[in-house]
């Protein structure tokens, strides 16, 4: 192994990480993973793998697990991406990963008009406030700014 590392504490266990090589099948995309970290995500601890799938859409494949009842336990970190789309103004499209910061339990993209190519988000730039719903990342506020505001 060329990596091991501890990744934290939580309730008195430790939790160390490795990297594994693998081959994906025929056909599937490659998945590029970076170091484990342990977290405090919205009043919970988490234990957030970040992943991506290679291309140009630089798709998240994260995974994030919740501390409970003294194991980690999934959590949704996709559904919130569909309630996003729902509701963004219509004609608005998000078109390449979007990566939370899940201590401030927040996630900003370039937002995409349907006429954009892939490279020019022209339709400005998503805020949005997570929160949590049971076990999945949820969408509290979305504020969408204009194109060139900061």
């Amino acid at each position: 192994m060329s990596a091991l590392g501890q990744v934290g504490a939580v309730a008195r266990h430790d939790f160390s990480w490795a990297p594994y090589d693998f081959k994906p099948a025929p056909g599937d995309p490659l998945h590029g993973y970076d170091k484990p970290r342990i977290l405090h995500a919205g009043g919970r601890v988490v234990l957030h793998l970040p992943a991506y799938e290679s291309g140009t859409g630089n798709f998240n494949r994260e995974l994030l697990y919740v501390w409970a009842n003294d194991a980690w336990h999934d959590a949704d970190v996709t559904a919130w991406h569909d309630e996003l789309d729902r509701r963004l103004p219509k004609g608005l499209v998000i078109l390449k990963g979007v990566y939370p910061d899940y201590e401030k339990m927040t996630a900003e993209t370039p937002v995409w008009r349907q006429e954009d190519g892939p490279q020019c988000a022209e339709g400005g730039r998503a805020h949005v406030e997570l929160q949590w719903r049971g076990d999945r990342i949820a969408v509290g506020i979305v504020r969408i700014g204009k194109a060139g505001a900061h």
